[in-house]
């Protein structure tokens, strides 16, 4: 099932839906493994001599995205949009480029003991690693890892599209808008933690549909893998793809237990089965959230400077109430904080209004179709800022 939480969830829902009003995929299609022996080739369309427009798209998205990185983004600096955030980011890469610790790296902010960890600085470490081995100022070198996993993010999507049985061109459709929206673009080329995490997260969702399309065991313990530094890179980000993988199983559970006509062998067998590795899959990651919690609480708690960062202190910031969540879900139309453009305008650019015209129309004449797909969106959409709503609500780059 098509499962974009943020920015891909408000593009991939509209634009499928749009691409729904005029597509007439077969009933069913979508949720059809394939044919026992069949295994679809990831780049068949290179053995096969015919022209992928999403690969093409792909690789004409990592040319303009690199151009600009060299050409435009070479020297500028990273205080733009929200500049704490990026600048604090960034000082933790450098701290690890001058051989820092790497779990109570500094951050020479707010007084001793100089740390206060939030996030598991994964992106921190792989960036500080590139610029160190290559030369690479910091800056560049974290707009790099931004454009990689922001190609990254739309090469996995194009997967999950093809599992899913969407046609050549509706691939290409999906793509096309995911990877020409501004906020995606914009976040792809920053010195932030966003696409790298969504990148993980989408990784362990290929992982997922594979084993549940396909029935490849070996990709739970390779998703097993993507689910921890998901988790570990931002938690918020993985909380979500978690419950879109959770309804995934759910529905594709049910599906087969309607079918089976809820035969109480195979039904108990199957959720067994599903239930066990789904476990496998997710379990770990949630543990390590948890233990690195405790863990960065423990440091933050030392001093009184940064003892209001704990998780505890930060549970009303983190998660907000019902009129955060209304107002963060009403910047989907309207402009964000009165400062900024309404968050389909910042996904969809000066079109919006037709896509989202289109879309609602995919949803009336054609949503049935797909109605598990949509469905699945659907929880993509809402779970975000549902449960993290004064974070989607202050920040629209978890939106992304």
């Amino acid at each position: 099932m098509v499962v974009w939480p943020g920015s891909h969830a408000i593009v991939d829902f509209f634009a499928c839906t749009a691409r729904l009003a005029i597509a007439k995929p077969e009933r069913g299609a979508a949720l059809r493994p394939a044919a026992t022996g069949q295994d679809v080739k990831y780049f068949s369309s290179i053995r096969t001599g015919k022209i992928d427009l999403g690969l093409v798209f792909l690789l004409m998205w990592a040319v303009l995205l690199l151009a600009i990185l060299v050409f435009v983004l070479g020297s500028a600096p990273i205080m733009d949009h929200y500049p704490f955030r990026q600048t604090q980011v960034a000082t933790v890469i450098r701290e690890l480029m001058r051989d820092g610790p790497w779990l109570e790296y500094r951050m020479p902010v707010l007084g001793p003991p100089w740390t206060a960890p939030m996030e598991f600085p994964l992106y921190q470490i792989v960036v500080a690693k590139l610029a160190l081995a290559t030369g690479l100022g910091l800056e560049p070198a974290g707009r790099l890892v931004g454009i990689v996993s922001g190609l990254a993010s739309l090469a996995l999507s194009w997967r999950i599209l093809d599992l899913l049985n969407f046609s050549r061109g509706e691939r290409a459709a999906v793509l096309g808008v995911l990877g020409l929206s501004p906020i995606f673009l914009y976040w792809s080329h920053s010195v932030m933690i966003e696409t790298f995490a969504l990148a993980l997260c989408l990784a362990m969702v290929v992982c997922a549909l594979e084993f549940l399309l396909r029935d490849r065991l070996w990709l739970v313990g390779l998703g097993l893998i993507f689910a921890l530094m998901a988790a570990l890179a931002k938690a918020t980000t993985f909380a979500v793809y978690m419950l879109v993988l959770v309804a995934t199983f759910a529905l594709y559970y049910l599906q087969f237990a309607i079918r089976s006509r809820f035969a109480p062998g195979p039904v108990f067998e199957r959720g067994l089965k599903w239930g066990s590795y789904g476990l496998a899959l997710l379990g770990p990651a949630l543990l390590a959230t948890f233990a690195w919690v405790d863990f960065s609480d423990g440091i933050k708690a030392q001093s009184p400077l940064t003892e209001f960062l704990t998780s505890d202190a930060l549970s009303n910031w983190n998660y907000g109430g019902l009129g955060e969540a209304a107002k963060a879900f009403s910047y989907l139309v309207l402009p964000f904080r009165g400062n900024f453009p309404p968050l389909l305008e910042q996904a969809f650019g000066v079109l919006w209004i037709p896509l989202t015209v289109l879309a609602v129309a995919g949803w009336i004449l054609r949503g049935w179709r797909r109605k598990y797909i949509l469905l699945v969106m659907v929880v993509g959409l809402l779970a975000g800022p549902g449960i993290f709503s004064n974070l989607y609500e202050t920040h629209y780059y978890y939106w992304v």
